[in-house]
């Protein structure tokens, strides 16, 4: 009888403390937000003024898609930030030392983009590129243009990243570094998308930075299929696809002036967009 008055207790606390955490997990969001705008305004690449039709577009996209990525990973984030306090596993592991929850964290980074590089150089592909090019289809890149992608590569993405993670929770990686790992990804996302002009200088083949991934955006034929990485840009240079030309920045981003010309600017025609006889 205690037991049957005791679990919808524990549910009740779990379904409260999940709200609270995806609750925090939305003020993080705003704060960051607010981060990146300021970060354009001071250290902006290029002196550009998004049209209100784009950024609404962009927005339009945001809200269908809050349970996809980059928003998926702050979840993602307080799921796993829930299971580190409610286990405890980590307070009770003296041998999770910095150094150990380091190497766990660079794993999960380093295994998840190389799942996001096969994804992403896949969707270049002629078969499936007219979803992608969704994504392709801002002309003035900046952090919000993260969150346009078609529903349909957002759902395989979002798959994926629930698998890696719970395939990782399953042999043992630590709750805790699983939290540390979503917040990152969600954040570095909006990051690399960003205005600025960081190129990271040595480290730029390492590590991906907003020039290098504004190179993957340029409508520049040179820079068509390249820089498929989303953290680790060693990852590009290994495989062959790195393009990032020492003292020189992508001008313009956007897809190729022959899709252009045809490539719908709403947000029915863009969804409707990959299903059409071409």
């Amino acid at each position: 009888m205690q037991q049957a008055t005791t679990d919808p207790d524990q549910m009740l606390t779990f379904l409260d403390t999940c709200i609270n955490s995806i609750s925090h997990g939305f003020i993080l969001v705003a704060i960051g937000f607010i981060l990146f705008s300021l970060m354009e305004r001071i250290f902006r690449l290029h002196s550009i003024k998004k049209p209100f039709r784009a950024t609404l577009l962009d927005l339009q996209y945001a809200f269908i898609s809050m349970l996809y990525p980059p928003f998926i990973y702050f979840v993602l984030s307080a799921v796993f930030g829930f299971v580190a306090v409610q286990t405890q596993r980590t307070a009770h592991n003296p041998q999770l030392a910095v150094l150990f929850f380091a190497g766990q964290l660079f794993a999960v980074l380093f295994a998840r983009d190389c799942l996001i590089y096969l994804r992403h150089r896949i969707f270049h592909l002629r078969p499936v590129w007219s979803f992608h090019s969704i994504h392709h289809s801002s002309e003035e890149v900046n952090w919000i243009s993260a969150v346009r992608f078609h529903p349909a590569e957002n759902i395989i993405e979002a798959t994926g990243e629930v698998l890696l993670f719970l395939g990782c929770d399953i042999i043992g990686v630590d709750p805790a570094v699983l939290s540390m790992a979503a917040l990152i990804m969600g954040f570095y996302n909006l990051f690399i998308h960003s205005n600025l002009r960081w190129t990271f200088g040595p480290l730029r083949y390492v590590i991906v930075s907003p020039v290098f991934h504004r190179w993957h955006h340029s409508d520049t034929p040179e820079a068509r299929d390249k820089n498929f990485a989303a953290m680790f840009s060693c990852l590009d240079l290994a495989l062959g696809t790195f393009y990032m030309p020492m003292n020189l920045k992508p001008e313009t981003t956007g897809l190729s002036p022959e899709e252009k010309t045809v490539h719908p600017r709403t947000l029915g025609g863009q969804l409707l967009y990959p299903f059409r006889k071409r």
